[in-house]
């Protein structure tokens, strides 16, 4: 019996500290980590690639004209900003001195085409010699030849738009004396204008003449406007290696100035059923990029191959598949693993 009665209190003190463990190991066991991520399942997609190139616009025609002839400005009729048609007066020189000279010139041809017409009726009679045939046709060629010139160099008095456009410059006054070569006016056509930009060596292969590009100017921000590639240098810039290109682009609101800078966005290719996701859910690490891809409710790490990339969107060249349920947002902390739970699944983009 004393053995009984020692026995049963050492069962309930063993059954006693054997309840303690057990509920200490339950309590010190540490619950899983499980994190909120939002996804998308990979389809096959399409990506279209741009170049974004710095460009300057320039007028259609620009021309500076020079004075043919020398003299005294005795009008002006245009002005900074004025539209002006083709073969319109723009100034005019004083050409008194040309133009008693050319009424000389007229007379003395007059004078010439009798003697020439006098001398060939007398050479078929044979009453003067070839040589003083010859002589008289001669002096009536030369006498309107200087007729001829002298109209043109009047004529130059009139200064004259070349082209229909706007004066962008006005260099003379009345009273002014100019010389022979100077500067005029400055007249520039925008209608229609040309754009030039420069494209790097590894891209120029995707540029091609008849291609449509997008213009996006800084002083117009929210317009854009439409062009199409006139040009592609055949050689590149000896220095640094860049092409040049020109683009022909509509203004007939005339609201593009030459001068302005902006951007041309030209496509270059269309990359068809390829793996493209957002550019949110790379993860960048130390070994190179990488993305999450839910799988029984587990995010397992992939590294990634990255290929063409357009705003937002890069291609996969490597690492995901069609059908790869990846995480967007969420996963910036993932171990390779983890336990993650799905609160939205994104629309694929």
């Amino acid at each position: 019996m004393n053995f009984y009665r020692l026995l049963i209190p050492c069962l309930l003190i063993a059954v006693h500290l054997g309840c303690g463990d057990e509920s200490s190991a339950q309590k010190e066991m540490p619950l899983e980590r499980t994190t909120n991520v939002s996804t998308f399942v990979i389809k096959p997609d399409s990506l279209v690639q741009y170049s974004r190139l710095s460009a300057t616009v320039k007028a259609w025609r620009d021309v500076t004209i020079n004075a043919l002839e020398s003299g005294e400005v005795i009008g002006t009729y245009k002005d900074v900003g004025d539209y002006v048609n083709r073969g319109e007066a723009l100034a005019q020189l004083n050409m008194e001195l040309l133009q008693a000279a050319l009424i000389e010139a007229e007379a003395n041809l007059k004078f010439q085409a009798y003697n020439y017409e006098r001398s060939k009726q007398l050479f078929s009679e044979g009453s003067i010699s070839e040589q003083a045939y010859f002589a008289t046709e001669y002096d009536f060629q030369k006498a309107k030849s200087t007729a001829q010139t002298l109209k043109h160099r009047l004529s130059y008095g009139r200064i004259q738009a070349p082209f229909s456009g706007h004066i962008a410059k006005r260099y003379l006054s009345q009273g002014q004396h100019i010389a022979r070569g100077d500067a005029t006016f400055r007249i520039v056509q925008t209608d229609s204008l040309r754009v030039a930009a420069w494209v790097a060596e590894s891209e120029i292969i995707d540029f091609a003449r008849g291609s449509l590009v997008i213009l996006v100017l800084d002083a117009l921000p929210h317009q854009t406007y439409e062009g199409t590639i006139a040009h592609v240098g055949p050689a590149a810039d000896t220095d640094q290696r860049v092409f040049s290109i020109e683009v022909h682009l509509s203004n007939p609101t005339g609201h593009i100035r030459p001068g302005m800078i902006g951007t041309l966005k030209a496509m270059r290719r269309i990359h068809r059923q390829v793996v493209v996701i957002p550019r949110e859910a790379i993860i960048e690490r130390e070994t190179g990029p990488v993305a999450f891809v839910v799988k029984d409710d587990r995010a397992l790490l992939h590294r990634l191959n990255l290929g063409p990339s357009e705003a937002e969107r890069v291609i996969v060249q490597k690492g995901l598949a069609f059908g790869d349920q990846i995480i967007v947002k969420g996963g910036r902390d993932l171990i390779d693993g983890d336990r993650v739970a799905i609160k939205y699944a994104e629309p694929v983009p």
